[in-house]
Formats: structure tokens, C-alpha cells, sequence
């Protein structure tokens, strides 16, 4: 005799087969977007990085800018001279721009300074993947960058690396850094609310 229909038994066994591939499928695709956006966010860091390279002696330090902390904020000026990602930019903000996962970004110099520089805010929920990603993207620009550095509530540094100019034998050399090295630095902005990373660009 044919049997019609499925038990409850069989249709329960194909539902929960089902789950667990749903499961799967969606934290591969989690895995994928992080990833996509990592990639968006170095492509980012790269353009301000040799934005800074290409204008900062052009610029130098600009009279009548916004002022904040002490320092000269550029974004108004990069952002004029559509120097800055569009994805980057907050409509109706000149003192911030932010990446891809909505970090705050600050580009500013000081007076009688010879570098511009960009500062990262990081947010708590994904401070060790973006500052390693920031701190391998930093590291394709190392002939052109002062320092690069962590920073906790913009007042205590908790680790630094140096340009290919300003390295020495006493002072940790970012070209030297290996993809191990990157932890140990970033796992300094572990559950920090205020973590900042900072790249000087000369």
C-alpha cells in the first residue's frame, strides 16, 4: 500500500535540517559583510592617508579654520578639494566625516606642525578587527608617515610605531611590524569606550 503524506516525525527531521543550514548560511554571510566592510574601510583610511601625502604642503596650516582642542580641523578643506569619500562624508557636519562602521574621523593639524593628521575614534563593539585593519593599511604608507598610534580618552597612549624616517633601534619601526604584532597592540582597546587610533601623515 503507498503511503500518502509525511509524518509529523519526517517533517519535523526536514524543518530542523533546514535550520541548520539557515544557521550556517547566515553567519557565512555575517562573515562576508564584516569582511566587505573591512575592505570599504582600508580602501577609506588609503584615500585620506595619500590625500594627506598629496595636499598637506599644499595646505600647510590654513588661517581662519575651525578650531577644536587646540588644533586646525581640515575637513571643510580636503572635503573642497573632493578629497574625501563621499561614503565618508555627514551631511551637515565640517568637523567629522566617519567610515564604514560610523567611527567618527578627524583630520586637523596644529600650529608650526609639519604633518597632517588623521584620528580614529573606535567604537567599542569592533575596536580589534578596524585598528588591525587600520594598522595594515597605515603599513603600505610607512615611507610617508610620522607615527601611528593608539590612544585612550585622548590623553594616555598606550602604544605607538614609527615611519620609515623616524624608526630607529629604540623605537618600534611600523614597516617591521608582522601580522602577529598587530593583537598585541590592538588588544589594548579591548572595552575601551574612547579608543583612538592616530596617523600622522608628513
Amino acid at each position: 500500500m503507498n503511503q500518502k503524506g509525511r509524518s509529523m516525525v519526517e517533517m519535523l527531521g526536514v524543518l530542523a535540517i533546514i535550520g541548520v543550514l539557515s544557521v550556517g548560511a547566515l553567519a557565512g554571510y555575517s562573515k562576508a559583510m564584516k569582511r566587505h566592510k573591512l575592505n570599504i574601510q582600508a580602501e577609506q583610511i588609503s584615500t585620506l592617508i595619500m590625500a594627506e601625502m598629496t595636499y598637506q604642503e599644499q595646505i600647510g596650516v590654513p588661517q581662519n579654520t575651525q578650531m577644536l582642542s587646540g588644533s586646525h580641523v581640515l575637513v571643510p578643506i580636503y572635503k573642497s578639494l573632493n578629497a574625501i569619500p563621499e561614503n565618508m562624508i555627514i551631511p551637515g557636519n565640517n568637523t567629522y566625516i566617519q567610515d564604514i562602521f560610523r567611527n567618527r574621523v578627524l583630520l586637523y593639524t596644529y600650529d608650526n606642525k609639519s604633518w597632517h593628521a588623521i584620528r580614529v575614534e573606535l567604537k567599542t563593539d569592533q575596536n580589534i578587527e578596524s585598528c588591525i585593519n587600520i594598522f595594515e593599511t597605515a603599513k603600505n604608507y610607512s615611507p610617508n608617515i610620522w607615527q601611528i598610534a593608539i590612544w585612550k580618552n585622548t590623553v594616555t597612549n598606550l602604544y605607538n610605531a614609527y615611519g620609515d624616517r623616524y624608526c630607529t633601534e629604540d623605537e618600534r619601526c611600523l614597516k617591521d611590524l608582522k601580522i602577529a604584532d598587530y593583537p598585541d597592540a590592538c588588544n589594548l582597546c579591548k572595552d575601551i569606550n574612547s579608543c583612538q587610533i592616530y596617523i600622522w601623515v608628513e
